[in-house]
């Protein structure tokens, strides 16, 4: 980590458990100090996961605080950014987008869920907090190996692999793919799992459109924490949660300069992979 003049202001959301709570323990524990924020959908678990992190928080020279957030409701989305406004200067450096959603028994109102949450809701805070974004800040989207191109049908490849993909475009493919959850024939563009497509729809937003979005020295990255023993990833996935938090913790720590090494790219385990 590099060492700051002024704390670092880093947002995390859906951090009061899984992944994003790993990542709250790991930036607690680095030497480089940082004004964390966490946020959670539900305020008493989010109370809860700070009370837990009491003992952290002692022992570290970094500021935690907890502010609900359910970025599926554009309202909670408002009020967070009025408490950024008001209590941050109007002004943050990492935005950590680790909120997201996996159904489980698909239910239609899962799959709904998985798609809304994990693009267009993700979508909707980025770009609402974004102009509150440092010069030289971070957006760090947690996607998933899932939503590489690899994964993806012919046609879907060649869809989201076009460099002059518009967000009026991807919006699109976004909700045919949520009006064929609707009617339950979501097959017909290639599409196939739900929380896959949401995380390859994703990853297309981060690569083609947010990084022209961004000025100056800012920078974003998507990437995969791994397949981890979470509630989502289930107690038969094959790493530690712990494990989970090392990447975003490393994107958090690299230089705040933009590099184009790095900018607008997908990380597994701390390196640069192939959309």
């Amino acid at each position: 980590m590099q060492a700051t003049n002024a704390l670092r202001t880093v947002i995390v959301t859906g951090a009061n458990r899984g992944i994003g709570y790993a990542i709250i323990e790991r930036l607690l524990s680095e030497s480089t100090p940082f004004d964390i924020i966490f946020t959670a959908r539900n305020d008493k678990a989010g109370q809860e996961a700070q009370q837990h992190l009491s003992s952290k928080v002692k022992s570290s020279s970094s500021k935690l605080t907890f502010h609900q957030l359910d970025i599926s409701n554009s309202a909670s989305i408002d009020d967070f950014i009025s408490w950024i406004k008001a209590e941050r200067n109007s002004k943050f450096d990492v935005l950590v987008n680790n909120a997201g959603f996996g159904y489980l028994r698909e239910s239609q109102q899962e799959q709904l869920d998985t798609i809304n949450i994990n693009f267009f809701d993700t979508i909707d805070l980025t770009e609402k907090l974004l102009p509150y974004l440092a010069e030289d800040g971070k957006i760090i989207n947690v996607t998933s190996e899932n939503g590489l191109l690899s994964w993806q049908g012919q046609n879907i490849q060649k869809l989201l692999s076009d460099p002059s993909m518009t967000k009026e475009r991807l919006m699109e493919l976004g909700t045919e793919l949520r009006d064929k959850i609707k009617t339950g024939d979501f097959s017909k563009l290639g599409w196939s799992e739900i929380y896959d497509d949401s995380k390859a729809l994703l990853n297309a937003y981060t690569r083609w459109i947010l990084v022209k979005m961004l000025k100056g020295e800012q920078q974003c990255y998507c990437m995969d924490p791994g397949w981890c023993r979470t509630d989502m990833g289930g107690k038969g996935a094959p790493l530690a949660v712990e494990r989970g938090a090392d990447t975003p913790v490393y994107l958090i720590g690299l230089p705040f300069k933009r590099d184009e090494k790095y900018n607008g790219k997908f990380f597994m385990d701390r390196k640069v992979h192939k959309y």
